[in-house]
């Protein structure tokens, strides 16, 4: 399987294990659970195995500390054959009805969060008032914000009208997360080049995509050699958030070193193609209603990974996947601390870098709110606070002092 099954703690802490060794296989596979994910890696025997081979070398441990850990991973994975109902009835709905793999992460996460607070494993058993009283400990004790108490609310509203079969019109009566205005952080034009002057090969390019096209980082991984129209300068966006599809620039400045990418990758997708490889992931049903499209050139994805890995959603399929995320977030972390960028710079300040700089060159904000691909121009609206002239361009009043009397407001201040 490629994530944890939710209600293990739960499992653990009723088990007929003794305390000390309940605590002990927590430890170990919460550090497992860890690995893997650092690691990116799925969740399986063999990762399991390679995981304690790893750790025996680096901790140089006894064989006692070495059967410990293999027990408890076999406690893990002997659980997880036995999931609950409730987990394999939201996976199948999850699953027919599109959603997401990191939705479907989230979500079944989340269900685990709540099957931990409630100590019950089958949640199908917990009655509905119990969410409040969740959903108050995330926002009084866990703290946390409003959009993120909101997706597990949308997890638990899912759940039980869906799997448990009743109304929840009455889930309104909860302490809800303090929802913030957040200023985007936002680069420079002159700290984008420096960025992208430290940079080089393929997470150069990856970069200047972000920000040429204004994408989201999923968005960009999962773009398709079809997506990309260079006679027309667009690039198509399947599926992205809210599963809408839009059209967004692409530039002219990309286009010659992005057709000298895509003949790289050709020669890696035909290598593939003789090694019979299994064709790249389509969406939907796509790969039942054309069986071979897998395979062809349109479909190989712009910006894939080097490695074949198994796929999550058919265990035992070896495919080659898109670039893993994480691969461009450290890259471009790495090169904005070298270009000497005293911000947090991340994938998505480049998307917010572009929607800014596209304001402050005066494109309309209807068209930015296109491109970006947002449902409400108020979310496009956040990017006028920081602009370098927001509103009408209004000077600081300091502005209007000449140099002799700044000197003596200085002083004034110096002598109060």
């Amino acid at each position: 399987m490629g994530y944890k099954f939710p209600g293990w703690v739960v499992r653990l802490k009723n088990s007929k294990l003794d305390e000390a060794k309940i605590k002990s296989f927590e430890i170990t596979i919460r550090w497992y659970l860890s690995f893997c994910n650092n690691e990116e890696i799925t969740i399986s025997n063999d990762s399991a195995r390679f995981f304690i081979k790893r750790v025996t070398l680096e901790k140089e441990a006894n064989e006692f500390c070495v059967k410990s850990w293999k027990a408890a991973l076999n406690w893990y994975f002997t659980e997880c054959k036995n999931l609950p109902q409730w987990h394999k009835d939201i996976i199948c709905l999850l699953r027919v009805r599109h959603y997401a793999i990191r939705t479907e992460k989230s979500y079944i996460g989340w269900l685990g969060r709540f099957s931990q607070f409630c100590n019950e494993e089958d949640l199908l058993k917990v009655p509905l008032y119990s969410v409040s009283g969740f959903l108050d400990d995330l926002a009084v004790n866990g703290r946390v914000g409003y959009s993120t108490q909101r997706q597990a609310l949308n997890a638990l509203i899912l759940f039980y009208r869906e799997i448990v079969g009743v109304n929840t019109d009455s889930l309104k009566s909860y302490t809800k997360g303090k929802q913030k205005l957040r200023i985007p952080v936002v680069l420079s034009k002159e700290e984008c080049h420096s960025l992208f002057n430290v940079m080089e090969g393929t997470m150069k390019l990856m970069a200047q995509t972000l920000y040429g096209s204004g994408l989201r980082l999923m968005e960009l991984t999962k773009l398709r050699v079809k997506d990309l129209d260079f006679d027309r300068g667009t690039l198509t966006v399947k599926s992205g958030k809210g599963d809408k599809d839009r059209v967004s620039v692409l530039s002219e400045a990309l286009i010659l070193p992005l057709k000298e990418h895509l003949k790289r990758v050709y020669t890696l997708h035909t290598k593939d193609r003789n090694d019979d490889v299994g064709p790249v992931y389509l969406p939907d049903a796509l790969s039942r209603k054309y069986k071979n499209a897998g395979k062809e050139w349109l479909w190989m994805w712009v910006f894939p990974s080097a490695k074949l890995s198994e796929d999550p959603l058919s265990p035992g399929v070896i495919r080659r996947h898109h670039l893993h995320e994480k691969v461009l977030q450290r890259h471009i972390k790495k090169c904005g601390a070298l270009a000497g960028i005293n911000k947090r710079v991340t994938p998505h300040t480049l998307r917010h870098s572009f929607a800014t700089h596209l304001l402050e060159n005066g494109s309309d904000i209807r068209t930015v709110q296109s491109l970006l691909g947002h449902s409400d121009v108020k979310t496009t609206e956040i990017y006028t606070h920081v602009m370098k002239k927001p509103g009408i361009g209004v000077k600081s009043l300091l502005d209007s002092y000449d140099a002799t009397a700044i000197k003596y407001i200085f002083q004034a201040f110096a002598l109060l």
